[in-house]
């Protein structure tokens, strides 16, 4: 691959890895900033990349790597406190969502949330992005078993935060 394979690469994959880096982090602001730092990464090292996996492999691990790291940072840094915007909040209604299900998607979301981080991405990845097992394996750079492992140990935790909900 060269340098002149970037420009298809970014407009192929930026949407996916910034729905990944999004899910990872919880925050839009941050997963543009994932999705500029994974595609600087890809963009360095692009033309002595060798194929030994598919490309999208390579860069989604780019990608949940980066958030994953992202995560553990803002861990550390002090939360500031925010105070809401009345008028965009009243300027952006919500349209295509019931009262009921704001709710809802708000529990699972803020579950999901308080994953740790590689439970995190197991979870996105294999629920949201839809991969198989093995894909996440090697996206992650872990064994199969330890996905698997994983991923259950992410259910549960989820199956225990909102058993409320059944």
């Amino acid at each position: 691959m060269n340098g002149g394979d970037f420009p298809q690469l970014y407009s192929a994959y930026r949407p996916l890895v910034f729905s990944v880096a999004l899910r990872i982090t919880g925050d839009a602001d941050v997963a543009e900033d994932i999705v500029q730092e994974t595609f600087l990464q890809v963009h360095k090292a692009l033309a002595g990349w060798k194929p030994q996996g598919k490309i999208s492999t390579w860069i989604y691990r780019i990608a949940v790597n980066e958030a994953i790291d992202e995560r553990r940072r803002a861990r550390r840094r002090p939360r500031p406190t925010e105070v809401p915007d009345r008028a965009v909040d009243a300027a952006v209604p919500d349209l295509a969502v019931e009262p009921w299900q704001g709710q809802l998607a708000g529990r699972i979301a803020a579950a999901i949330a308080g994953l740790p981080p590689r439970e995190r991405a197991v979870f996105v990845l294999r629920h949201y992005e839809e991969m198989p097992l093995a894909e996440v394996a090697e996206v992650l750079g872990i064994a199969l078993g330890t996905v698997k492992a994983t991923l259950h140990h992410a259910v549960a935790k989820l199956a225990g935060e909102l058993k409320d909900l059944r």
